[in-house]
């Protein structure tokens, strides 16, 4: 781990409260858990071993690549693996529009 990853993920430990106002999406926007899982998983890396290192299981990290939210727990655990691999904080991941509830199609 890098040392400014490091001092990243200490902060974030450290001050809760300054990283999640940083995080905070907007209510049009969430996180892109698709690509935020897609970035860890570059260069090797696999869902297989994020859920070892995590302890979240493997079929959750399928959910949330595939569309799911995480808990928020979890998300910020998976944000702090994010960070780590990519060097970027976590107020940086990428995010994605919502869709608008009266365009989604419920079913009966």
């Amino acid at each position: 781990m890098s040392d400014h990853s490091t001092e990243e993920f200490e902060r974030t430990l450290t001050s809760p409260q300054l990283h999640m106002k940083q995080l905070a999406p907007t209510p049009a926007t969430k996180v892109d858990w698709f690509r935020v899982l897609t970035d860890i998983c570059r260069d090797g890396y696999s869902l297989y071993e994020l859920a070892r290192d995590t302890t979240i299981p493997r079929s959750s990290l399928n959910a949330y690549k595939n569309g799911a939210e995480p808990a928020h727990a979890i998300g910020m655990c998976i944000l702090a693996h994010w960070s780590i691999k990519t060097g970027k904080p976590g107020h940086d991941a990428p995010i994605t529009r919502r869709m608008p509830s009266h365009i989604v199609r419920h079913s009966t």
